[in-house]
């Protein structure tokens, strides 16, 4: 079971991405996180980062109750919208997922979804 720090969901971003050239702000439990879009990782690549982290990408997802789907050997974690996939950065200490992107055309959207502290 994976202890979380805090969980969302809660929108930090919806737009048009091509636009967005500066950090995305939002708060939780008073403490100010500050990301770019451009830093998400994808989940997939949890494995491949060389963290020794106590969950894995399926842990997560399920945890998050959001689904993965297998074709074949490949696995995609889902967010919480249709259209997103599930992203990560470490910021500070915590290892923040989010669901991001094209939600409709030309408009992306980037959900948090929780926070570890690792």
């Amino acid at each position: 079971m994976i202890n979380f720090y805090e969980l969302g969901p809660m929108t930090v971003f919806d737009g048009d991405v091509a636009l967005q050239n500066k950090p995305l702000i939002f708060s939780i439990q008073g403490r100010v996180v500050s990301f770019s879009i451009n830093e998400l990782i994808s989940l997939d690549k949890l494995g491949d980062i060389g963290l020794n982290l106590p969950f894995n990408a399926d842990d997560l997802s399920l945890s998050l109750s959001l689904p993965v789907t297998k074709l074949g050997t490949l696995k995609i974690h889902k967010g919480s919208k249709q259209g997103l996939k599930l992203y990560f950065s470490i910021i500070d200490g915590y290892f923040y997922v989010f669901s991001f992107g094209e939600y409709q055309s030309g408009r992306f959207l980037c959900v948090f979804e929780g926070a570890i502290k690792v």
